[in-house]
Formats: structure tokens, sequence, C-alpha cells
């Protein structure tokens, strides 16, 4: 009777939080993945800006090294 009711119900309940927790580990993989992906491009990008800025600095240097 009700012992069997409330087996059932606390069965529906951890099925549904397991369904939940895997939705919510789902959002977080694909949200690390996406920071990840971030990071990756920045770290390139500053990479680049670094690589720029020692060429301008090398052009500078060797301008005032021939004056």
């Amino acid at each position: 009777g009700s012992i069997t009711n409330f087996e059932r119900s606390i069965e529906r309940q951890l099925k549904r939080t397991e369904e939940e927790k895997k939705t919510a580990n789902k959002r977080l993989d694909d949200r690390y993945e996406t920071l990840a992906n971030q990071f990756a491009d920045a770290d390139s990008a500053i990479n680049r800006m670094k690589k720029g800025f020692e060429s301008v600095e090398m052009q500078i240097k060797q301008s005032q090294a021939s004056k």
C-alpha cells in the first residue's frame, strides 16, 4: 500500500535527480570546453601581439643604432 507508493515516489525522484545531474554535468562540460577554447584563442592573440611588438621594438632599436 502506502510503503509501495512511497518507494515508487522515491524511485521517480531519484531517477529525476539523476537525469538533472547528467544534464547539469553536460552543461558544465560544454561551458568548460567553451572557456578552454576562448582561453586558447586569447593566448594565441596575445602571442601574435607580442611578436608584433617585438618586431616593432627591434625596428626602433635598429633605427636608433643607425643614427
